[in-house]
């Protein structure tokens, strides 16, 4: 009988110290356990070492009862931890504090003392710390699903006070062994949910994350392609007049003859009636201006489909397009006379015309009729228009 009981002793035990120190390892080698499941579990390691320690060096006391003792350390220190008695997480806190304990009961001979004690008194202690542990958990609703397991660990201890018997023992061997497995089995499947929840968080970052980089790409291609538009724009235009430059000018004609679409369009060019005296006696701050006012103006007289640009200096060109010579005389009369208007500063111009295909069919001899158009606009003595061409009179 006594074999038995040693035995049943032994194998609650080691099965114990086994259990203690298997758990300990998989929360805290685990990462994936959260840290309020860590921070309950870490109380299993001063149990370990009170156990181990006693069972190896106090052989005065019955093994049962070193069972119980270190079973009221966990739940005391689980307790600790949930009252948040204890702040510090680091595992050397709860280990330098099992070691005193250790330390004083080994040399002060406080065993002696311990088993006096009925063993009765540790298993209604330990009852009551598993209830309060229970109950805690329970009112708080914190980690409840695996710390309701307790419960078998309470019914364990019940039988031990009531069934003080080989057959109690037996019971209470089954339990616990119950109880260990299914808490392995949570903490397993804690592992496994928080695994999941940490890789679908990871997904979702990176799926954020891939969102966001490709938002920012693609914004930063827009405003590079914004970019890119802007200095083709740029590269366009006269700085100083904001109209477009002889290069883009010519570019237009060239693609207005070649176009099947365009059957005719008509040339003005123009410019500033003694632009040089301008500048001589009014500076050439003023000689400015006057580009400045006379690029503003010609954009107002013309349609969205015309071209405004500026040839060199004072001289500037307007393309009309589908626009035959009548046209392009009321639209260069319109021009010439809001310009005669203007004053701070005050100037006037003269306009040469030119038709395509009336008078050229290419762009060079085009502009060669518009430069004569222009000539014959300032030996008419200036502020007027010009065309060369020996069956039309100039007005």
């Amino acid at each position: 009988m006594n074999t038995v009981l040693l035995s049943l002793y032994d194998f609650l035990t080691l099965s114990s110290m086994v259990f203690y120190f298997a758990v300990f390892i998989f929360v805290r080698a685990n990462s994936l356990i959260d840290n309020k499941y860590y921070k309950s579990h870490q109380s299993y390691l001063p149990a370990f070492v009170f156990l181990m320690t006693s069972y190896l060096l106090v052989r005065e006391i019955d093994v049962i009862n070193l069972l119980i003792l270190s079973e009221i350390l966990f739940y005391c220190f689980s307790l600790f931890n949930k009252f948040n008695f204890i702040k510090s997480k680091e595992v050397i806190v709860t280990t330098s504090i099992t070691a005193t304990l250790l330390i004083i009961s080994l040399f002060y001979d406080l065993h002696l003392y311990v088993a006096k004690v009925n063993l009765n008194y540790y298993l209604t202690v330990l009852f009551v710390l598993i209830s309060v542990f229970v109950t805690y958990s329970y009112t708080k609703r914190e980690e409840f699903e695996i710390n309701k397991l307790h419960i078998l660990n309470a019914l364990s201890v019940l039988i031990l006070m009531f069934v003080p018997s080989i057959e109690g023992l037996v019971f209470t061997a089954v339990i616990r062994i119950v109880f260990f497995a299914l808490t392995f089995r949570a903490l397993i499947m804690i592992s496994k949910q928080n695994y999941l929840l940490t890789a679908n968080k990871l997904k979702k970052f990176e799926d954020d994350f891939e969102d966001i980089v490709r938002r920012k790409v693609n914004s930063q291609l827009f405003y590079m392609e914004l970019s890119r538009e802007e200095m083709t724009k740029l590269s366009k235009l006269d700085d100083m007049s904001g109209t477009y430059n002889k290069k883009t000018m010519l570019e237009f004609m060239d693609s207005y003859i070649s176009s099947t679409a365009v059957d005719t369009f008509s040339l003005l060019i123009f410019d500033i009636d003694n632009f040089k005296g301008i500048n001589d006696n009014l500076g050439h701050i003023t000689g400015d201006k006057c580009i400045k006012k006379l690029s503003l103006l010609a954009k107002e007289v013309v349609r969205g489909a015309d071209k405004v640009g500026r040839f060199g200096g004072d001289e500037f060109m307007i393309l009309l397009s589908g626009a035959n010579l009548e046209s392009a005389v009321q639209v260069a009369e319109r021009f010439r006379k809001k310009v005669e208007k203007t004053r701070e500063p005050n100037f006037t111009i003269s306009i040469g015309i030119a038709n395509y295909p009336v008078n050229a069919d290419n762009k060079n001899d085009l502009i060669e009729y518009a430069d004569k158009g222009l000539y014959i606009a300032k030996n008419k003595g200036r502020n007027s228009l010009g065309y060369y061409n020996a069956n039309v009179v100039s007005e």
